[in-house]
This record gives structure tokens, sequence and C-alpha cells, in this order.
């Protein structure tokens, strides 16, 4: 996700990736194009570690880019922010696209601060209480993750 993330066409995107223990990434979101897509699954393939891509992104030409990432006007590579620097609001909508693309998470409820992502409601199992987790730590710029989440009994 990071990588993606750091992409300046790709970062400005609600996009969500997953890996397993054997290095196989599923990509999932939404992206306005085919090259955008096909862009996506090639980024995630350079990400040492990985060995096989499942590329679920979905084009949509009415996506937009996420509030604040706007891609900026060309300037010298050493001038541009690191992508990891996300708002709050951005990291919010990466995880929600994310968990709302598995119905055993939709549930979930996602809080973003400066230092903290606060996850909360009900899911079914402890299986899908830490698969929100991951997904929410994968996406949250390195803040603190509260995981709040309850299982049903």
């Amino acid at each position: 996700l990071q990588a993606l993330i750091a992409d300046p066409e790709l970062g400005q995107y609600p996009l969500a990736a997953s890996v397993d223990a054997s290095g196989h990434v599923v990509l999932e979101g939404a992206l306005p194009n085919q090259a955008d897509k096909r862009r996506a699954a090639q980024v995630a393939k350079r990400v040492a570690g990985v060995h096989g891509v499942d590329n679920h992104i979905a084009i949509n030409p009415a996506v937009r880019p996420l509030a604040g990432t706007a891609a900026a006007p060309a300037r010298a590579a050493e001038a541009v922010e690191p992508a990891t620097a996300a708002s709050g609001a951005d990291v919010q909508a990466v995880i929600l696209n994310a968990l709302a693309a598995k119905p055993e998470l939709r549930g979930v409820t996602v809080a973003v601060g400066e230092g903290t992502v606060r996850l909360g409601g009900q899911v079914d199992s402890q299986h899908a209480r830490r698969e929100a987790a991951a997904i929410a730590q994968a996406a949250s710029g390195g803040r603190k993750l509260d995981n709040r989440i309850e299982v049903r009994e």
C-alpha cells in the first residue's frame, strides 16, 4: 500500500492492498482507466517480497482523487513531500474503501486522528477483527492502531 500511495498518480486514489504470508498481493479499489490499473499491478510487483498480484481494481471513469491529494504542479523530485504524510481524511477514506470491499467488515467504523487510527463496530469473528486491523495498519501512515472492534457472540 505504501508503494501505491507513494506513486505520484496512483497515490491520489482510494486503493487497498492486502498481502498473505506467501507474498501474494490483492489490489482493490477503483481507478479511472485501464492504464492506471495496469500501473498499480506493476507498482505492487516491484515491491520486495511480492510473489504474485491479483488485481481486483475496478475501472470507473467517474472516480475522483481523494481530497487534498490533487497532483501538484511539476517540480523537482526532491521538493515533493513524501506521500506517507497523508491527511487523516485520506487515510480514513483508504481504510473505509478497503473495508467496504469485504462484506464481513462493512460494520467496522474508522476514526483517524493525528497519531491514531481507531477502529470500532462489530464483526462476527476474531479473524474478521484481525483482518480489519491489518488493513487499517497497512494504510495508517505510521499512526498507532487502537482496535476497539467487538466480536459478536
